[in-house]
């Protein structure tokens, strides 16, 4: 596959196209995660768009969503897939703590 991930901000991944041009679906989920397996972990936002990268170029995806605060909550939980010719998921990583 010669469109790669190659940096995150605020948990959101950049794609780079190496060889060729490319024109992608971006779907994404962000979900609210609590401090408690009790209560159960909901969808804030889930959408999708559309990315046009020309050979060498870079794109971050970004996503606006209002965040909450409340003392149950932990932070948020970001998934992204990336369709091309199949699904390739990124998703932040499990060592991370949920952003607040």
């Amino acid at each position: 596959m010669s469109l790669v991930v190659t940096k995150t901000l605020y948990e959101m991944p950049t794609l780079k196209a190496i060889t060729n041009s490319h024109s992608v679906r971006v779907e994404y989920c962000i979900r609210a995660d609590y401090k408690f397996v009790v209560v159960v972990d909901k969808t804030v936002k889930c959408g999708h768009t559309a990315v046009y990268l020309d050979k060498g170029q870079e794109k971050t995806v970004t996503v606006g969503f209002k965040a909450e605060k409340h003392w149950l909550l932990r932070g948020y939980f970001v998934k992204v897939y990336i369709w091309q010719w199949d699904k390739t998921t990124w998703e932040m990583p499990s060592h991370y703590p949920p952003k607040d």
